[in-house]
C-alpha cells in the first residue's frame, strides 16, 4: 500500500471507572517493487565484418522498496565444427616438454582435482576461474564425487559444467608414461591455456594409450584434439560440452565416429555465439539502476536473423514474485550499409535504451553526437551543444541517466545527465517515454552532480 493513511484505534475496558483510549494513526505507505526494463525489444541489423554487437538493457526498480533479480539469456549460446564434417584443420600443442606437470595425479584412478585458470574464462553467460580436472578425461566446473559414471552430456547429474574431449574409463598409471600437463600460452594472437592427458591408460585392460587434450580461449572459444586412442573402443565414450546445469550443451560423440571408429586426429572447434556481460544477478535498491549487455558475434552467427531471448526474473526484499519480463533479441547479420538499427517500443524515446556510448559525449535527438565537456569554464556551452540539435537524446557514459523534469540543466535548456539513478530523484526520477514527459513522480533524496 502507498499513500499517505490513518485509522482509529480504540482500546476499550469493563473496568470500574475506566474509559475507552482512542488513538489516530497515520502513517505513508512505500510504494511496491516495481522492475522497468529498457528497451522493451532488441533489433539489429550488422555487417558480417563487426567485430560484435552489444546492446545494452537498464534495469530500474521504480518502486519505493529494494528488490533482487537475476538475468537469463536463452539462445543456441556456441556453434561447432569437426574435422568429422568440415576442412577444420588438426592442430595439436605439444605441452609435455615444456607445461607443468600435475603430480597429484601421479598413479590415481578416477581422480578430479581443482585447477585454476589464469584468467576468468566465460562460459555459457558466466565467467569459471577454476576448473576440477578428472582422470577420466574431462573437466568440470564443479566440484563432485570422483567416481567412475556412464559418460551422458548433457545431464542434470552430477559432474556439472562438463568439457570433454574423451570421457572414458581411465586411469593414470606412471610405468605406462600417463601424467597430466597444463600450460599457458599465445595462440593466435589470444590468450590460452592448454590441458593435456597423457599416454591413459584403459581400465578395461587394452594395450592402447589414450592422448588428447582441451584448449580453452580467453575470448571464449574452446578446441579438443585427440591425438592417440582406441579407435574401436566398445565401450560408451564420452565427447561434448554442457552448461554449468546441465540442462544445454551438445553430445558430439556419434557426429566423431565413422563405421564404429572414431575419426582420425579428431578435432572439435566450440565458437560462442552469444554472452550475456555484466552483473547479471543481484539487488537493486529503490530508484537506482543496473544493466546488461547482450553480445553476439555477426561473424559467428552467419548470414540472415538469429533470434535470442532475454528474460529477467525478480523479487522484492520480502519474497515476493514479480512477473518475469521477456526481451525478444533479433540480430540480422547483413551486407547492406545499414550496419546497426534498433527497433523497439523506445524508438522515440532513446535515453530509454542506454547511454550515447563515450564518456563525455552527448548524442542529439537528430542523430549526431557533440562534446559535452569542452572546458572547466565553459559556462554550459559544451553541455548545451544538443540546443540547436533537437535536443539530448543520450546522456555520456559518465552520466547515464537522463532525469525527468525539462529545461533544468545547460541553463535552462535541457534535461539533466545524472551519474545515477538516485540523483535523479529531485528532478522527477528518471525520464520516461510518455508523450507527454512532465516532471513524473518525485523521489526523496538529495543530488550530487547534474549536468
Amino acid at each position: 500500500m502507498s499513500g499517505n493513511f490513518s485509522t482509529q484505534l480504540v482500546l476499550t475496558t469493563d473496568a470500574d471507572g475506566q474509559e475507552n483510549l482512542e488513538a489516530t494513526l497515520v502513517g505513508a505507505g512505500v510504494p511496491a517493487a516495481e522492475l522497468d526494463v529498457s528497451p522493451s525489444a532488441i533489433d539489429r541489423h550488422v555487417h558480417p565484418d563487426e567485430p560484435e554487437m552489444n546492446a545494452t538493457v537498464i534495469l530500474t526498480n521504480e518502486g519505493g522498496i529494494d528488490m533482487y533479480y537475476n538475468v537469463r539469456l536463452e539462445a543456441e549460446p556456441y556453434s561447432v565444427k569437426t574435422n568429422a564434417d568440415s576442412d577444420l584443420e588438426y592442430e595439436w600443442i605439444e605441452i609435455s616438454s615444456s607445461g607443468t606437470r600435475f603430480t597429484y595425479f601421479n598413479n590415481k584412478d578416477d581422480a578430479s582435482h581443482i585447477l585454476r585458470l589464469p584468467w576468468s574464462f566465460p562460459y555459457f553467460g558466466g565467467r569459471v576461474s577454476n576448473f576440477y580436472v578428472s582422470s577420466n578425461g574431462f573437466i568440470a566446473s564443479s566440484s563432485y564425487r570422483a567416481t567412475e559414471r556412464i559418460p551422458r552430456l548433457p545431464s542434470t547429474s552430477a559432474p556439472y559444467g562438463v568439457i570433454a574431449p574423451y570421457w572414458v574409463d581411465l586411469k593414470f598409471q606412471s610405468s605406462r608414461g600417463s601424467a597430466f600437463y597444463y600450460k599457458s600460452l599465445r595462440y593466435d594472437g589470444v590468450d590460452a591455456f592448454v590441458m593435456q592427458w597423457k599416454n591413459m591408460v584403459y581400465k578395461s585392460g587394452s594395450s592402447d594409450l589414450a592422448t588428447f587434450q582441451i584448449i580453452l580461449f580467453r575470448d571464449g572459444r574452446i578446441k579438443m584434439h585427440i591425438q592417440s586412442c582406441k579407435r574401436d573402443y566398445s565401450g560408451v565414450v564420452g565427447i561434448g560440452f554442457e552448461d554449468r546445469f546441465g540442462r544445454m550443451g551438445r553430445n558430439l560423440r556419434n557426429s566423431m565416429y565413422r563405421s564404429g571408429r572414431l575419426v582420425e586426429n579428431a578435432t572439435i572447434e566450440i565458437n560462442p555465439l552469444w554472452e550475456l556481460e555484466g552483473q547479471t544477478s543481484g539487488m537493486i535498491e529503490a530508484g537506482e539502476t543496473k544493466s546488461v549487455h547482450v553480445v553476439a558475434i555477426p561473424s559467428r552467427l552467419g548470414m540472415g536473423p538469429s533470434n535470442a531471448t532475454l528474460k529477467i526474473y525478480s523479487n522484492d526484499v520480502n519474497g515476493h514474485m514479480l512477473p518475469h519480463i521477456i526481451v525478444p533479441v533479433n540480430v540480422t547479420v547483413t551486407e547492406s550499409t545499414t550496419t546497426t538499427t534498433t527497433t523497439t517500443p523506445n524508438a522515440n524515446c532513446p535515453w530509454r535504451n542506454g547511454h550515447s556510448g563515450h564518456d563525455l559525449m552527448l548524442k542529439c535527438m537528430d542523430g549526431s553526437t557533440c562534446n559535452a565537456f569542452q572546458d572547466l569554464h565553459d559556462n554550459n556551452a559544451g553541455w548545451r551543444c544538443c540546443e540547436e540539435r533537437g535536443g539530448r537524446a543520450q546522456c555520456p557514459r559518465l552520466f547515464p541517466h537522463m532525469c525527468a523534469r525539462e529545461n533544468s540543466c545547460a541553463n535552462g535548456s535541457a534535461h539533466c545527465c545524472a551519474s545515477s539513478a538516485a540523483e535523479c530523484r529531485s528532478e522527477g526520477g528518471l525520464r520516461g517515454c510518455e508523450a507527454s514527459d512532465g516532471v513524473g513522480r518525485r523521489l526523496r533524496g538529495r543530488v550530487d552532480l547534474l549536468v
